[in-house]
């Protein structure tokens, strides 16, 4: 049982300084020996486990998603039964949180570099996993805004939404060019929530009239 363990554990910290490397210098930049390095495992037992570099960049992913909608509970931690507004807030707040923490969260991270040099390897499992996270903010965005409401202003209420979420931190650091960078989670938290309703309400106005 302790070799099992054992076994675990060593697969967690393979996955884990992978995360981190993928993260911040993506699939092409980051080669097996980069990873035994930061992981303390040698390359033999890291193929062994994996196989090739491939298998450890989709596992790596996975298990920062995992580890990340852990310590961030999509909902933000609103029960289903609550209004609409209340559920959209935490869905915001765990959203921004995640993407925010780069100390410990870097599904995120990877994904933003396999937009800038997609791989092609993390289409299926994004797509499997992200696919009830959107459909959660769909139902809360569908509710807020009521009947009358067409499909497209619904999709784009939601692709508006999720954009401000997920904003990299660093990027906007670079477009502002202030250093250091003066972000505040919560302040952010409250202007994407703010700035959601404040949309969100306009469609509906703008649905009304026509």
């Amino acid at each position: 049982m302790a070799k099992r363990s054992d076994g675990i554990e060593t697969k967690k910290k393979i996955l884990g300084a992978a995360a981190k490397l993928f993260s911040e210098n993506g699939f092409k930049q980051t080669s097996n020996a980069d990873i035994s390095k930061a992981s303390g495992v040698n390359s033999a037992l890291i193929s062994y486990y994996f196989g090739d570099k491939e298998t450890i960049y989709r596992e790596a992913w996975q298990h920062s998603l995992r580890e990340s909608l852990a310590k961030y509970p999509p909902d933000g931690g609103v029960p289903a039964t609550a209004p609409a507004r209340k559920r959209l807030y935490g869905i915001i707040s765990a959203t921004v949180r995640r993407y925010s923490d780069h100390r410990h969260c870097f599904d995120g991270g990877i994904l933003n570099q396999e937009i800038a040099s997609p791989t092609g390897l993390l289409d299926d499992v994004h797509e499997n996993t992200i696919f009830s996270l959107r459909e959660n903010l769909l139902r809360v965005v569908s509710e807020f805004l009521g009947d009358g409401i067409s499909n497209e202003d619904l999709r784009m209420s939601v692709y508006s939404i999720v954009a401000m979420c997920i904003s990299p931190q660093k990027k906007i650091q670079r477009i502002e060019k202030t250093e250091p960078f003066p972000y505040d989670v919560e302040k952010r938290i409250e202007h994407v929530f703010r700035f959601s309703v404040a949309g969100l309400n306009a469609v509906k106005r703008a649905s009304r009239k026509n």
